[in-house]
């Protein structure tokens, strides 16, 4: 990329940074991470970036092509050695109970980007908790639970000067260094202790299960597991794919019900392989200045009151498509900068280039339906440029995922249904745009931590799962509801809306005067009082 066409390009993803995070004296800071972003990925004016670039996507799209095969191979009991698919744990689903969450994202006090513990979700979700505890579920959370890969927004330039030559190999292990800091200050905050305290419980009863995610991976390895020990000691480490198996009545081979993963096996910028060079880097050197790990939904300035009240729906359509890194050319881009030269900003040039050059230049999918503009042109000079609401970026082609789904397992009677996170989008039986039907084995729980007074679950009850989110009710002090969520398909697509009442958790079955909490087992000696978090 010729250096004024990059120079330019830069100014305008600083120029949308200014309107959320940037702040005026992190300028130097955020143009020395632009320029790590820019060698990392290969964007970084090599005369031979088009190849380069090229290389880099085949690379990361044969890592998608086997990712549903390391899942067939670990429902049929052969896991993979690779990463993101060798850890696998499989539960039983007669009799039991689980809540699945996932995408917390929390961090620690004072971390910019600290949605769910200072400003969202957290009281939300422990009081979620307790009632899911009571109720006899085990938790499982989902991944990207703990963020270990934002940055914390107090570190110096004189870091990111030290990461400016570092080649990829170094820069991991630098990451490891701050990620493990990262983690110790997360557990030692006093914000999050209620939250601890919360989940301590299932673990002293050893129903916690965790999943390993794209910025929570770490937490796999022996030196922050043993963080986690300080206050889960039961907690087994984190697993790639959890299976939910019905046992066979003749003792034969299990039926997987539910394969539980991240979902960002399936993600071209995140998966293990392209994580460290793409995902990880656009996260480290400009995620911070924008909203985190993903756009924030928050209740004065988007719809989520309307769509706990039933009264506004939710998209609930496979995503469908990838987005080809080399799309934009340097003559697009030429263009496109002549074009802003003359108009007021980027977006007015939109109505003739289209919302797909957009996304190309961005490099991902965007979801332009949470926009209140509909048109691409408007949402971005009146919503993105005005500081409002940032894309809402898909990482995942679904429609590709449930298309290798179906083919790894003709049989439905013998396919698990799929349920991830990663995406912040809920999906129940989504319809799927191709087929013109719904798709009743793919399910995402969407995010515990980025919607505010939301926190998005799915349970699964004897096998039976259900969409359901818990929020707090203004009308009534501030309380927490549990509501249940229904699809619906309208003008050719699906929809997803909330029951318009809330509905309490199924209670647990009663068997020889005690509860059933249908959760794993409790260990023999009585369950240890939950730990205290540890101090700095």
């Amino acid at each position: 990329m010729p250096a004024q066409l990059t120079h330019e390009t830069r100014a305008i993803v600083r120029s949308m940074a200014e309107r959320f995070g940037l702040r005026h004296d992190e300028l130097e800071r955020f143009d020395l991470g632009w320029e790590i972003f820019q060698r990392i990925t290969n964007l970084h004016g090599d005369p031979h970036r088009r190849e380069l670039l090229v290389a880099l996507q085949a690379e990361s799209r044969a890592e998608l092509d086997v990712a549903m095969t390391r899942l067939a191979a670990a429902v049929a009991g052969t896991p993979s050695s690779a990463p993101g698919a060798r850890a696998v744990r499989r539960e039983p689903v007669a009799g039991r109970r689980y809540v699945v969450f996932s995408d917390h994202h929390y961090a620690y006090a004072g971390h910019r980007t600290s949605f769910f513990t200072e400003k969202m979700n957290l009281g939300v979700y422990v009081q979620a908790l307790e009632r899911c505890f009571d109720a006899g579920f085990a938790l499982v959370e989902n991944g990207d639970v703990e963020e270990l890969v934002i940055f914390d927004p107090t570190y110096s330039p004189d870091e990111v000067r030290l990461r400016h030559a570092m080649t990829v190999q170094e820069l991991q292990a630098r990451r490891r260094v701050l990620r493990l800091a990262q983690v110790r200050r997360i557990l030692a905050d006093p914000a999050n202790e209620p939250l601890f305290r919360a989940t301590a419980r299932f673990d002293a009863e050893r129903r916690l299960i965790r999943v390993a995610g794209n910025h929570d991976y770490d937490l796999q390895r022996d030196e922050f597991l043993a963080e986690l020990h300080r206050i889960y000691p039961n907690l087994e480490a984190p697993s790639d794919i959890l299976l939910l198996d019905r046992e066979a009545a003749d003792g034969g081979q299990p039926t997987t019900l539910f394969a539980v993963l991240h979902g960002h096996q399936f993600d071209e910028a995140t998966n293990p392989v392209s994580a460290p060079r793409i995902g990880e880097t656009v996260s480290e050197c400009l995620g911070l200045h924008y909203q985190g790990p993903d756009r924030t939904w928050r209740w004065k300035l988007d719809p989520v009151a309307s769509w706990l009240a039933g009264e506004l729906p939710l998209a609930n359509n496979l995503v469908s498509g990838a987005v080809d890194l080399t799309a934009v050319s340097a003559s697009d881009l030429a263009a496109t900068f002549a074009e802003t030269r003359r108009h007021t900003s980027l977006a007015d040039t939109l109505d003739e280039l289209g919302d797909r050059f957009l996304e190309a230049l961005m490099k991902h999918r965007i979801a332009f339906d949470y926009f209140l503009r509909r048109d691409p042109a408007r949402a971005v000079r009146d919503e993105v440029m005005a500081g409002e609401r940032f894309f809402k970026y898909r990482p995942l082609d679904e429609q590709r995922i449930v298309r290798e789904l179906v083919r790894a397992f003709p049989d439905p009677a013998r396919r698990p249904t799929l349920l991830l996170g990663h995406t912040h989008e809920a999906r129940l039986s989504p319809w799927s745009l191709e087929d013109r039907a719904p798709f009743a084995q793919y399910l995402n729980a969407s995010s515990a931590g980025r919607f505010e007074n939301l926190v998005w679950g799915i349970e699964i009850v004897d096998g039976v799962s259900e969409l359901v989110s818990w929020s707090r009710n203004p009308a009534l002090g501030g309380a927490i509801e549990r509501r249940t969520w229904k699809t619906q398909t309208e003008s050719g697509g699906g929809l997803l809306r909330a029951d318009p009442g809330a509905s309490p958790l199924p209670r647990p079955v009663i068997e020889s005067g005690a509860a059933s909490s249908g959760a794993p087992a409790p260990p023999s000696a009585p369950p240890p009082s939950a730990p205290s978090p540890p101090r700095p």
